[in-house]
């Protein structure tokens, strides 16, 4: 490429040298004309656009347009990224934005923002003489170096920086793992707002606020790229709910990029005529930063119930998933979720705790972990450790604890094995677990064995794991039910399972698993349930998660 450019450059200045140009023997690298970008980029179409402009070159030039041959090889094609772009401008009917003299955009990469480099954002500008502002903000972890407040791409620091415009672009990088900046970032405004697929499910705490705030201004909202989910139409859907639960104006979604690549893009122009105001506590106006973190918190548990109609277990973690202790972080995030909307100690306890033991599970899983005893302690020891963490008593700790090993017995149950022996087993592991925790330590230790070792034995026949022998029984046995009442039936029966525990956790003080108390607590233990997980177990194919999830 670079032989056949230097070609093409010393015929071009040959000619201009006969034809009596005085602008010398360099060409220089110029972005996508306007044209080329009406047509939407493509060798193509800048090798058309160079035509015209061999024909009528631009007033005050002072040097002839490069030949159709060189702006080929000059000139490379569009990336997805700034597709996504000119296709959410035309879709907001916005494409004055790319005729602005001066341009801003925000852009938010799960890595470093290196990648960035590698696009020509030049070519979005129509106007010859425009000039464009990027701020990076890099969720990943920058190098001291790429830390530098402002950076305008050269050929010394790199040759395709080089070609995005010949310093019409100035790439400014924010470290994004830093509320305060990222929320200065939002203030400031921007005219393009660009997100990967999946960074507002992962920095939902950190991201959220932020979109409200571009989104206030006014911004062109693009959520691009590579879905996370196997199903990109699903992967749209997710970004597109997200955006409408923070009160952007979401814009129908099809296909875009060259040649119907297949990708998708989710997009959203300023603020929506019905979006939920801005949010305030019991104690008054908090602020447009302080209202917009606490309607993220109220927006949490809306957003779980959604997205798990569309196969996604929302679980994002407080503050920040870098550098936090996972099931704590995921607990927290629930705690505040419930204390937002008010919700009781217990209630927030119950979500908390079981929304810790669901979250070191689902990290196992990802490692590959194996051992369904290893899942089944995890998960006890981080129910009651959530639990405890969001305030919760100790009876409240242990029934989630209790809870969320012996649901775990479900999934590790070998339908070879003994159901029995399978219930003893899953008993003993939950036994250990909770002992090795700080609940009932106030009591002697042989009355508090007891109560751990009846809490296991709650329910039914009053067997070893009986909960978890239920379940099973239930959900996979013979009589189990069909179609699309499995999922509503299995979280009915974890409904009464936690009812049990905590009737069974609480004595002596004759709580009633039928009363109002038990309910709420399990109640909010079941919001922080991975759904998803539960009704792949159930291998419905008519299955329809939305209208059950709902339902639930």
């Amino acid at each position: 490429r670079e032989a056949a450019t230097a070609a093409a450059a010393e015929a071009a200045a040959t000619a201009a040298a006969a034809e009596g140009a005085t602008g010398g023997s360099e060409l220089e690298a110029q972005p996508f004309p306007p044209a080329a970008v009406a047509q939407g980029g493509g060798v193509a179409a800048a090798q058309a656009s160079a035509e015209v402009e061999a024909e009528h070159p631009r007033a005050g030039g002072g040097k002839e347009a490069p030949a159709a041959g060189t702006a080929r090889q000059d000139t490379p094609s569009s990336s997805p990224l700034l597709e996504a772009i000119r296709w959410a401008a035309e879709r907001a009917d916005r494409s004055d934005l790319l005729q602005r003299a001066r341009l801003s955009v925000c852009i938010v990469s799960l890595s470093d923002g290196d990648e960035l480099l590698h696009d020509e954002f030049a070519s979005l500008l129509a106007d010859p003489c425009g000039r464009m502002d990027i701020a990076v903000v890099g969720l990943g972890r920058p190098s001291r170096e790429q830390l530098a407040s402002v950076c305008t791409p050269s050929s010394s620091s790199s040759s395709s920086a080089a070609r995005s415009g010949s310093g019409r672009v100035a790439l400014r990088r924010v470290d994004g793992r830093k509320a305060d900046v990222v929320r200065q970032v939002a203030c400031d405004g921007a005219d393009i707002v660009c997100l990967p697929f999946g960074a507002l499910e992962t920095w939902y705490y950190m991201l959220a606020p932020a979109v409200r705030l571009f989104a206030r201004g006014g911004s062109l909202i693009v959520v691009s790229g590579q879905p996370s989910c196997t199903d990109g139409a699903a992967g749209v859907r997710v970004a597109q709910t997200i955006l409408g639960a923070l009160g952007c104006r979401v814009l129908p979604s099809r296909p875009f990029g060259p040649e119907a690549s297949g990708e998708d893009c989710a997009c959203a122009s300023g603020m929506a005529p019905s979006a939920v105001p801005d949010a305030s506590t019991e104690d008054g106006d908090v602020g447009v930063a302080g209202g917009d973190e606490h309607l993220a918190h109220r927006l949490y548990v809306p957003l779980r119930r959604a997205l798990a109609g569309l196969g996604t277990d929302f679980r994002p973690l407080y503050p920040a998933p870098r550098n936090v202790e996972v099931p704590l972080a995921a607990a927290e995030a629930a705690h505040l979720a419930w204390a937002a909307c008010g919700a009781s100690r217990g209630q927030a306890a119950a979500a908390a705790g079981t929304a810790a033991a669901e979250a070191v599970l689902a990290s196992m899983r990802a490692e590959c972990s194996i051992g369904s005893n290893a899942h089944i302690s995890a998960a006890v020891t981080w129910g009651v450790r959530g639990a405890l963490q969001a305030g919760g008593a100790d009876h409240e700790a242990a029934a989630v604890g209790a809870l969320v090993g012996l649901r775990e017995g479900l999934y590790a149950w070998d339908q070879a094995r003994a159901l029995e022996r399978h219930g003893v087993d899953v008993a003993n592991v939950v036994c250990a677990s909770l002992s090795s925790e700080k609940v009932w330590a106030s009591f002697a230790p042989d009355v508090r064995q007891k109560k751990i070792s009846n809490l296991v034995c709650a329910g039914g026949l009053g067997r070893p794991g009986e909960c978890t022998i239920a379940l099973c029984q239930s959900l996979l046995g013979v009589n189990r039910p069909k179609g699309k009442a499995r999922l509503g039936a299995a979280v009915g029966v974890l409904r009464q399972v936690a009812r049990l525990l905590l009737a069974e956790a609480s004595l002596p003080n004759l709580l009633q698993a039928a009363g109002d108390e038990a309910a709420r607590f399990s109640a909010a233990a079941m919001e922080s349930v991975d759904l998803v997980r539960l009704g792949s177990i159930l291998h419905d194919t008519d299955l329809d998660l939305v209208e059950q999830s709902r339902a639930v």
